[in-house]
């Protein structure tokens, strides 16, 4: 469920040449492309009299093979970080086509395309991995020659963890906060899964990181134990802020463990650093060595904003405490929204992929 900050605009159905005749829409031509911003976008728009510009590309997906189509409308959006957008027109009254593009007007490369997303329903649907940085042209048309109509246009864009950019997606992931509410410090988190990772991981060399992002506030942080915070050090007992704070491994590396007595993380050692985080345990899987699990645990920590169900919600854990961790692969983050349920009182929330 998202429920972000929504752009809404209602145009072009009091946009009216006398008569009743509706007006062309602002965005017929490719160059004067909707420039989207943020999160999420909407937009209710009559492109009746939308035209059919010269050089506008064919949509390979269309119905009865690639084709201009007709009446097409045009959005524009650079995702400032890699991660996922989706548009849709479902609603909309006429038969439309979908179709992203990267390049110049007049020069595009056909990205992504749908046509009839869901029969036989005539709208459209797509959502896809995007780069960030990179300009996404998105058409709208009617199908075929076909008479256009009222054009319900939504979008939106989950940006990637700055943690695990282009890292790979945790599978069966739990997560469980307990104790929401008064007193603010007292929760306690519990987050598993399993990742697969292209080298094993040794986060007694290199430490790790954990992070629980919430969708409703712009995936700021609601607990962080990462690079951008303070991360989960390396290093053996002994090497912390307690003699018992440190990692420890099996003869054969393949299992870690970790364990955070002084609920303070080096440098500082300040005391309620670590922010309540009492372990962590990563361990590879005997039927396939390239998939580790993994739990962290938390108790007594501070959840930096309220949550309730049908948040969005995205925990990312990394091994490795540097941004390098992330950008190698060696990190997982649980795709999509989780299905998120709190309990009556709501001072627990249980979240399940």
């Amino acid at each position: 469920m998202r429920d972000w900050t929504v752009v809404l605009a209602i145009v072009g159905l009091v946009s009216m040449l006398p008569g009743g005749v509706a007006a062309m829409p602002a965005n017929d031509d490719c160059a004067a492309a909707t420039v989207i911003t943020g999160l999420d976008f909407e937009e209710v728009i009559d492109v009746s009299a939308a035209t059919t510009e010269a050089g506008d590309p064919a949509q390979t997906c269309s119905a009865g093979g690639a084709a201009e189509n007709s009446h097409s409308v045009w959005y524009e959006f650079t995702p400032p970080i890699s991660g996922l957008f989706s548009a849709s027109t479902f609603r909309s009254d006429y038969d439309t086509v979908l179709s992203y593009a990267t390049g110049a007007c007049g020069a595009l490369t056909e990205y992504r395309c749908d046509d009839n997303f869901w029969i036989p329903f005539p709208t459209s649907a797509y959502t896809t991995s995007v780069v960030g940085g990179t300009s996404y042209r998105i058409e709208v048309t009617s199908h075929g020659a076909g008479p256009a109509g009222v054009l319900e246009f939504d979008f939106f864009y989950r940006p990637n963890s700055p943690v695990c950019p282009d890292g790979p997606f945790v599978t069966k992931p739990r997560l469980t906060i307990s104790r929401l509410g008064n007193p603010l410090g007292d929760e306690r988190m519990v987050f598993k899964g399993t990742v697969t990772v292209a080298a094993a991981p040794n986060p007694l060399a290199d430490g790790a990181q954990v992070r629980v992002e919430d969708g409703r506030n712009g995936f700021l942080p609601v607990y962080d134990r990462s690079y951008l915070d303070l991360p989960i050090p390396a290093g053996a007992p002994g090497a912390g802020c307690d003699p018992k704070d440190g990692w420890k491994t099996n003869n054969a590396g393949t299992k870690f463990t970790y364990v955070n007595k002084s609920n303070a993380l080096p440098p500082g050692c300040v005391p309620g650093s670590a922010n309540g985080l009492v372990g962590m345990s990563v361990k590879a899987r005997k039927s396939d060595p390239s998939q580790y699990t993994f739990k962290v645990k938390v108790k007594g920590g501070t959840i930096e904003a309220p949550l309730d169900e049908g948040r969005d919600v995205r925990p990312v854990v990394a091994f490795g405490a540097t941004a390098a961790a992330g950008a190698a692969g060696s990190c997982a983050a649980v795709e999509g929204s989780f299905d998120c349920k709190t309990n009556g009182n709501g001072s627990r929330l249980r979240c399940r992929d």
